[in-house]
């Protein structure tokens, strides 16, 4: 059988076969995305939902995913991801992403704002950054943020 298959493949017709094959296999992958990127898959669509006119890209989801895993760890230290994602954690996530999505969405629709005199009050309560003498130290918040991935932008739009 397979010495059918060499002397096929060796001949001119056979040959003709085999890269006309080969073309039509490279066509179907090229003409069907084969990252997957055309349907919003994860591999290369960069959203994981959307709400409104707002979007959850795959790396902010990731961001906080790992963020939310960080903190249940802490007070389970022995948890793994596996365990976490298999307890809920993934959709508990996603939904509250969605659920400050889905809220910031109905505010700008109904013209409520936050000002950044209130964002910046917020910051300064937070006692994980309060320096040793008890007020917000700037080196503290900015040290946090460092050790956590965040930029400041994004715990203020948070």
């Amino acid at each position: 059988m397979l010495g059918f298959f060499r002397s096929f493949l060796k001949s001119r017709f056979g040959v003709a076969f085999a890269l006309v094959f080969l073309g039509l296999i490279a066509l179907a992958f090229a003409s069907a995305d084969v990252t997957g990127s055309g349907f919003g898959g994860v591999a290369g669509g960069d959203r994981a939902a959307k709400v409104g006119s707002s979007r959850l890209g795959t790396a902010e989801l990731g961001k906080a995913l790992t963020g939310s895993f960080e903190q249940e760890r802490q007070r389970q230290p022995g948890l793994t991801m596996a365990q976490f994602l298999s307890a809920g954690g993934m959709d508990t996530v996603l939904n509250g992403l969605t659920d400050r999505l889905a809220l910031a969405e109905w505010g700008e629709r109904h013209g409520m704002t936050v000002s950044n005199r209130l964002i910046d009050s917020e910051i300064v309560k937070v006692q994980a950054f309060q320096g040793v003498d008890g007020k917000f130290s700037q080196s503290t918040y900015e040290q946090l943020l460092k050790q956590r991935g965040l930029t400041d932008k994004e715990v203020r739009k948070d």
